[in-house]
């Protein structure tokens, strides 16, 4: 069949890409079954069902929200290799792809044999069900399913393969902002679990489909021409463009007049600060400011209400003189000698400006101490330097223990040279930077928490609150000794590094990182969503939930694990010196065995050392453990999946084993499990 399209434009006509002619306004589509319709300014030419010819590309490295893209377009980008781990028997999507916005952009796709060539490999020879399912996808996110490819029952291996999967897509409608989505879908036929790599994009495997998805022809050119302020259009095919000038209300280009004007205004300024006294001065582009700070009125001031200072010689003088609600500002560096002590005082602020605030003297002198109520401070450096031996001056001290103090602070730090910078009782740190010799925080005898600080300390704890059960919050603390002690307290979301104690330790840990060089990451009886990590040292230490333990050469992790993951380079992942649980849980170690007196319900455990030794389980004393529906991978046939020291009853039941020859070592460990399944599966374990 001939249908021919009459379009009152010119246009060029390419065919895929070679241009045939550049002036026609006459195109004749050819074909059996073929229709075309003009409406408005746009040509619909629907193609019959036939075999699709329209190649569209599984572009893995392009995102189409929520999916990757599929496109008829290829990228030219690295070969992707997607790989996917499947249950035995399960089903899972391996790939979804979706077209841009705005394709396929019709409301019709004829009928027509679909194929995809597909690409993949494992790392073994393993068995899989394989098929593609098609679906159209509206802008509300709802999909509907058009069809389904037939089902390859393909055997993959190490060397990438293709595999042809078709279907005949039947004629279907959808709306102009539809899009089409491609899911792979690929069901584990094997033994065990195992994992399937999808591969596309690159120059030898690409994975594609060939549709039969319409183009919309344009039958126009130009129509209109319109402008977004400040430019102007008349509208039309040949439209006037124009700006207009710039006024106060209305954008536009700057005019001469105005640009005369404006290069008439001042240049810029250069500020000067010479003198202490006197008016400032304007003189061409100098304006000059005496330096009034430094005058000998004083180096500290509180403004009134019209903004005027009066000054003081010493910041306490500043302080002791001010009322509540006045702020003592700094006017310049000041360095203090002598015995001075900083008091705090309830709503008075003290305000740095950017300078530095140094007490030296060779004594246990503290910089500031606490007076009353909620102590503020911003824009400041405060330093406690000047001593030869380990005397007991701080930065901040508050010795008091009956009331709750405050200490707010903004872009200030706090360093000291030799010692503890913060020893505070029953007191609120906030926003400080601390940088330390000693401790960073020290709560002597009653509880501190600890908010929003960044604290480093060389020679001692980060963080030392072992009396305390306030909280630490958004810290980052790095430590000599011990990176966070929270004591009985809660430590969120905070980071605890250190060289020899643990990164953190305290009552409750959650949502927190903590690193040690030989100690424990974290180590606390109650974590969550925690990152322990040590280098010969456990990563946790303590009962945790949804968290991991990475070690080098120590155990990933000692006590008690719910849905966590456990990682040793050279040690157990799971060791105690009494009895370890692991419950729904990932347990792997590189050349040692796994675990160690551990108790295993639901996980997984690998041994990764292809050695005899490389068992999944082991104990060093006689005793009774239970080993129950779990997963236990060796990677040494002479190895044992579950082995213990001799003469020990063990319950084991329901698990799965994978690379031993002889799963159970039944020389060293008797079953202790008396009793057998019922006929719905269930066991009495006790």
């Amino acid at each position: 069949m001939s249908t021919g399209i009459n379009i009152k434009k010119k246009l060029g006509v390419k065919e895929e890409g070679t241009p045939i002619t550049t002036d026609t306004s006459n195109i004749n589509f050819v074909g059996a079954g073929v229709t075309a319709s003009a409406v408005g300014e746009e040509v619909t030419v629907n193609v019959p069902g036939s075999i699709g010819a329209t190649a569209y590309y599984l572009n893995e490295s392009v995102t189409e929200s929520p999916y990757k893209e599929f496109s008829s377009l290829p990228t030219s980008t690295t070969e992707q290799d997607t790989p996917t781990t499947i249950s035995v028997g399960a089903t899972s999507v391996i790939g979804a792809y979706q077209t841009p916005a705005g394709t396929p952009n019709t409301t019709t796709i004829p009928a027509g044999l679909w194929q995809f060539f597909l690409h993949f490999y494992s790392g073994a020879i393993d068995s899989w069900d394989v098929y593609v399912e098609v679906y159209k996808r509206d802008i509300s996110a709802v999909e509907s399913l058009i069809f389904t490819t037939d089902v390859g029952s393909i055997t993959t291996t190490s060397i990438t393969q293709m595999y042809l999967l078709d279907g005949v897509f039947p004629n279907t409608s959808l709306l102009t902002t539809d899009r089409i989505v491609v899911k792979v879908v690929a069901t584990n036929t094997g033994t065990g679990s195992q994992t399937i790599h999808m591969i596309t994009e690159g120059s030898a495997h690409y994975s594609v489909g060939t549709t039969t998805l319409n183009q919309v022809i344009p039958t126009g050119a130009v129509t209109s021409v319109t402008g977004s302020a400040p430019i102007v259009s008349s509208g039309g095919t040949t439209p006037a463009i124009s700006i207009p000038a710039a006024t106060g209300s209305v954008d536009g280009y700057l005019s001469s007049i105005d640009w005369s004007t404006f290069n008439g205004k001042q240049n810029a300024i250069t500020l000067t600060t010479t003198g202490t006294s006197g008016a400032a001065t304007l003189v061409g582009s100098t304006l000059n400011i005496p330096n009034y700070a430094t005058s000998s009125s004083g180096v500290v001031g509180i403004r009134n209400s019209s903004g005027v200072y009066t000054y003081y010689a010493t910041l306490n003088a500043a302080i002791t003189a001010a009322t509540s609600g006045q702020t003592v500002d700094l006017l310049t560096d000041i360095t203090e000698t002598g015995s001075v002590t900083v008091t705090t005082k309830t709503g008075v602020k003290i305000n740095g400006n950017g300078y530095t605030y140094t007490l030296s003297v060779n004594d246990d002198t503290s910089a500031i101490t606490y007076g009353a109520g909620i102590g503020e401070m911003f824009n400041i450096r405060v330093v406690r330097t000047g001593r030869a031996i380990n005397l007991g001056g701080r930065v901040f001290w508050k010795n008091d223990t009956t009331a709750l103090a405050t200490l707010r602070c903004q872009n200030v730090i706090f360093e000291n040279t030799y010692g503890i910078a913060v020893a505070a009782n029953n007191t609120i740190i906030d926003g400080i930077r601390i940088i330390s010799y000693g401790a960073g925080v020290y709560a002597p005898y009653d509880s501190t928490g600890v908010y929003n600080c960044i604290i480093t300390s060389s020679a001692g704890y980060g963080i030392d609150l072992a009396n305390s059960s306030y909280d630490i919050v958004n810290c980052n603390v790095t430590g000599s000794t011990f990176g966070i002690n929270g004591g009985f307290g809660a430590v969120y979301n905070s980071i605890g590094k250190t060289t020899s104690g643990s990164g953190i330790q305290s009552g409750k840990v959650y949502n927190s990182t903590g690193i040690s060089s030989s100690g424990n990451g974290v180590w606390t009886g109650n974590g969550n969503n925690c990152a322990g990590i040590s280098t010969s040292g456990a990563g946790l230490a303590g009962t945790f939930r949804n968290s991991t333990g990475i070690s080098t050469s120590g155990y990933g992790g000692n006590g008690t694990f719910y849905t966590c993951s456990l990682y040793s380079s050279s040690s157990y992942a799971l060791q105690s010196g009494g009895a370890v649980y692991l419950y729904n849980s990932y347990a792997e170690s590189t050349s040692s065995p796994v675990t160690a007196r551990a108790n295993i319900y639901n996980s997984v455990v690998r041994c990764l050392w292809n050695n005899a030794g490389g068992s999944c389980t082991n104990s060093f004393v006689v005793g009774s453990h239970e080993v129950v529906s779990s997963f236990l991978e060796v990677s040494n046939t002479a190895a044992y999946c579950i082995t213990g020291y001799v003469g020990s009853t063990w319950k084991y039941t329901n698990n799965i084993y994978k690379g031993a020859t002889t799963p159970v070592n039944t020389t060293n460990i008797s079953q202790a499990l008396p009793n057998t399944q019922d006929n719905q599966g269930n066991i009495l374990l006790w």
